[in-house]
């Protein structure tokens, strides 16, 4: 067998995201962010309603805390992201200025006489007000309730055929088809 050099045993690079004090400083400028992108449909749209000096300095600023991550410097990479938060402020101020924040997007829809809002993402749930105890559900909620309901009918199904052997389902009542 060969010997390995040391060449042959180059390391990977390290991860700056396997660093918990990088993790750190990015979290709260992570939050910002989503904050940010909630309220105005992304951060790209944000920076299209601004001026695009304003704009402009944004990307610098981000330009550089992304050079600090890279360059897995921990203290840099947390002064960078306070300068990016407080960009974050100034976009959001300025767009403000003249632009609507988007609205968090729901519909509202009636069933067997009880109203609910259906948020179209999770992310939108906690920032709808509804009128006093009318439930919010996202659609993903509605379609993980919806397979739970079909999972059980069809446990049920097959529970009654093997109580009943040779036992068939032939109609539902009001003609409703089998969902499944």
């Amino acid at each position: 067998m060969q010997k390995r050099t040391k060449k042959q045993e180059a390391k990977l690079p390290p991860d700056p995201f396997q660093d918990e004090t990088i993790l750190g400083a990015l979290r709260p400028f992570w939050r910002a962010e989503d904050k940010a992108s909630q309220k105005w449909g992304g951060i790209v749209r944000l920076q299209s309603l601004v001026s695009p000096e304003l704009s402009a300095r944004y990307g610098a600023a981000k330009a550089k805390l992304e050079s600090a991550i890279k360059a897995i410097d921990a203290d840099e990479t947390a002064k960078r992201a306070s300068v990016c938060i407080r960009g974050l402020d100034a976009l959001d101020k300025a767009a403000a200025e003249t632009h609507e924040s988007l609205e968090p997007r729901s519909v509202f829809i009636s069933h067997h006489g009880r109203a609910y809002v259906v948020a179209i993402t999770r992310q939108d749930v906690a920032a709808i007000k509804a009128p006093e105890g009318v439930p919010v559900l996202s659609i993903q909620e509605l379609l993980e309730a919806r397979q739970i309901v079909l999972d059980g009918q069809v446990a049920a199904l097959d529970a009654i055929q093997n109580a009943f052997q040779g036992a068939k389902v032939s109609f539902l009542p009001n003609g409703d088809e089998l969902p499944f």
